[in-house]
């Protein structure tokens, strides 16, 4: 029995299937006896007793390394370190690699300034603006935590992307804070179109108490 392994499934963006090019889909089929992955180029086909171990690994471990501008091997990498201190397997679903070729120009280093003006109970104002990115994009993402990847962690501060460049956000007083800003870009492809990110400007603030 062989434990902390891991198995990648990084797909195509189309396969042929019946004579007709299809999309790849992520998908993964529990079968008697198992599981298969046969929507793509690859048949990948999992024993039972792989099913029922496998972990798929969460965002939340490989998005900070990707967002402050490490390359995705190094987040895939720290991820299987992460699971292996578990003792756990991992699954990666990467999806189409060729996405990853398709790089987005960060903004400028933001700026913040305030600090000092009451709002919502302890909270006070910060106001956030940055260069805008030197090529069109849809918007960006806005962050905040006690460190960069802690920030992109943590998630945006706004659900959507923000067209404009600036923000202001009621922090809670008293801390020192890391805020992030990273582009967001519609971006075609030959399969279609996907919002993609660029890595993080970043800027640390200290709200006063």
């Amino acid at each position: 029995r062989q434990s902390d392994a891991l198995i990648e499934l990084a797909t195509g963006m189309h396969y042929l299937a019946d004579g007709q090019w299809r999309p790849t889909q992520e998908r993964i089929e529990i079968l008697p006896g198992g599981a298969v992955a046969r929507h793509g180029p690859h048949r990948v086909i999992l024993p039972l007793e792989l099913v029922t171990e496998f972990l798929e690994a969460p965002d939340p471990v490989k998005e900070p390394y990707v967002a402050v501008g490490y390359h995705l091997g190094t987040a895939l990498q720290d991820t299987i370190r992460h699971n292996a201190r578990q003792s756990c397997r991992t699954l990666f679903i990467l999806g189409d690699p060729t996405l990853t070729g398709f790089v987005v120009a960060p903004p400028g280093t933001p700026s913040a300034s305030g600090g000092t003006a009451p709002c919502d109970g302890n909270g006070r104002w910060v106001y956030l603006s940055w260069p805008a990115a030197p090529e069109p994009v849809e918007g960006y993402y806005v962050y905040r935590g006690t460190t960069l990847e802690g920030a992109i962690q943590n998630g945006r501060l706004f659900p959507s992307h923000i067209a404009t460049t600036w923000y202001e956000d009621c922090a809670p007083g008293g801390q020192t804070y890391v805020y992030a800003v990273r582009a967001v870009k519609l971006t075609p492809t030959g399969a279609g179109s996907f919002y993609n990110l660029s890595r993080a400007a970043s800027v640390t603030f200290t709200v006063s108490p």
